[in-house]
């Protein structure tokens, strides 16, 4: 909230008895208005369908967007290629690989969150250039120009696909899951295990956000988020080979702006090594997630509500009575 005072002058005059005036007098009164300031975010990936989640859920928020975009990288789900372009606010088209692009795109932000990658795991080992551009040299140049521009806080969006190497039940799918393999429930501070190039490249965001943290004290914020869907319903998975993956780390549209809301406006927390950076899960409230997110809950301060079990239960009815 900005307060301002603004000071505004009054002069009188006050007529004597015989009609000649006596000299102006002049009153001071100051009044106080409160504004809310706009807190300035930029979104890196903003034609994808995480950015338009957030931008809807978040836009009632007193937050002011930047918009950033590129080409639509090789990999990109067919879901995501048909989405609408989006022009409101107009999208700035960078290429976050190209470093000079990139120069002052962020002077004046408070946040930026950065979307922009290369996300299909479906393929283990997608080429390796697309993955070194759009995920790690991007994710570098992001993170200098933030700095640059003393952006305070980043958040980089992470994966799943960071940590399920542990529970992979097809190393060929990684979106496929088998609880039997692993310690239920897994912890945000197990030993980091991908189970693609898309997971190793999302690990090496995380560990670029926290020397940043280190060198710059620019605060940074990496979610592990769960499993979007453009519809926010679930269970059109269910019964699939993907469906107990879904199940587990289904992220409805509300938790996610939940999440990001929180690690926006949070007052950062404090961490045993002093380095404003931190890693948390997010997902929702699935009963059968196989994530501790107790600890990133008390993290953020955002307590998920929805569940894919609530969207597994009434799929299954359906299918009985068939």
């Amino acid at each position: 909230v900005r307060v301002t005072m603004d000071a505004h002058t009054t002069t009188t005059t006050t007529p004597t008895a015989g009609g000649a005036s006596d000299k102006p007098t002049t009153t001071t009164t100051t009044t106080t208005t409160t504004a809310t300031a706009k807190l300035q975010v930029g979104i890196t990936g903003a034609a994808g369908r995480v950015a338009r989640v957030l931008r809807k859920g978040l836009e009632a928020d007193h937050v002011q967007f930047r918009l950033f975009t590129f080409d639509v990288p090789a990999g990109t789900s067919d879901e995501t290629k048909a989405l609408k372009p989006v022009d409101d606010p107009p999208m700035h088209f960078v290429d976050l690989a190209d470093a000079a692009q990139l120069k002052g795109a962020f002077e004046g932000l408070d946040v930026v969150i950065h979307l922009g990658a290369w996300s299909n795991a479906d393929m283990p080992f997608p080429p390796l250039d697309a993955i070194m551009r759009n995920n790690i040299v991007a994710t570098y140049n992001v993170l200098e120009e933030a700095a640059r521009a003393k952006v305070k806080r980043v958040i980089f969006a992470s994966s799943n696909h960071a940590q399920n190497g542990a529970s992979i039940s097809d190393p060929a799918s990684a979106e496929s899951i088998d609880p039997a393999r692993t310690k239920v429930p897994m912890n945000i501070t197990d030993e980091a295990f991908p189970d693609s190039l898309y997971g190793v490249s999302k690990l090496c965001g995380e560990d670029m956000c926290k020397l940043f943290s280190l060198q710059y004290r620019m605060e940074t914020i990496a979610l592990r988020i769960g499993w979007i869907r453009l519809q926010d319903d679930p269970s059109d998975l269910f019964g699939s080979s993907l469906g107990h993956y879904m199940r587990c780390m289904y992220l409805s549209q509300r938790d996610l702006i939940g999440y990001f809301r929180q690690a926006m406006e949070c007052k950062f927390p404090e961490t045993e090594t002093g380095i404003p950076y931190i890693v948390a899960y997010a997902c929702s409230n699935n009963t059968a997630c196989v994530w501790n997110t107790a600890p990133s809950i008390k993290l953020l301060g955002y307590q998920p509500v929805d569940n894919s079990d609530d969207y597994y239960a009434a799929w299954e009815k359906k299918q009985q009575q068939k």
